[in-house]
C-alpha cells in the first residue's frame, strides 16, 4: 500500500515539475522538445509499477536479466531527469544574464547527481560585461569558485 502512495506522489510531483517547467519555457521550437522529454518522464514514472512486477515469478523467466534491465531503466530515468534539469538551469542562467546585462551569452551548467550546481561556465563575455555577469551568477546561483567566465 505504501508503494502505491509513493507512486502517486511521484506522479503528482512530476506533473507539478512539468507544469512549472513548461510555464518557464518561452514559446518556440525548444518548448516542443522540452514537452516531449517531460512527457517521456511522466510515462516512465507511470509505468514504473509494471516494471516492478519483476518480483513475480514467471515460469521460464530469466530473473537476473530482468533485474539488470530494471536497474538500467531506473538509471536512465535519473539521467534523463538530471539532463532536463541541467538544460532548464542553463536557460535560466542565460535569461538572467540577458536581463542583467542586455546581451545574450551561452552558459553551460554542470549538475551533480544530487541536483547541486557544481559549475557554471559562460562563454564569449566581453571584458566590460564580465563583472556584471559574475555578480549576477554569484548572487543567484553559485559560489564564485564555481563560476568561470570565458
Amino acid at each position: 500500500m505504501q508503494e502505491i502512495s509513493i507512486w502517486g506522489m511521484s506522479i503528482v510531483g512530476a506533473v507539478a515539475f512539468a507544469a512549472f517547467a513548461e510555464m518557464l519555457m518561452p514559446s518556440g521550437d525548444i518548448k516542443k522538445y522540452v514537452s516531449l522529454v517531460l512527457g517521456i518522464i511522466l510515462v516512465l514514472i507511470m509505468i514504473k509499477p509494471l516494471i516492478k512486477l519483476k518480483d513475480i515469478a514467471v515460469r521460464g523467466a530469466n530473473l537476473p536479466a530482468v533485474n539488470v534491465q530494471v536497474a538500467s531503466l531506473d538509471t536512465g530515468q535519473d539521467d534523463l531527469i538530471i539532463r532536463s534539469y541541467q538544460k532548464q538551469l542553463e536557460y535560466t542562467v542565460e535569461s538572467r544574464i540577458l536581463a542583467a546585462v542586455g546581451e545574450r551569452y551561452e552558459a553551460k551548467v554542470e549538475v551533480g547527481e544530487d541536483g547541486e550546481i557544481e559549475h557554471i561556465t559562460v562563454y564569449g563575455v566581453s571584458a566590460a560585461d564580465s563583472a556584471r555577469v559574475m555578480a549576477e551568477l554569484v548572487g543567484n546561483f553559485a559560489a564564485m569558485d564555481r563560476v568561470t567566465i570565458l
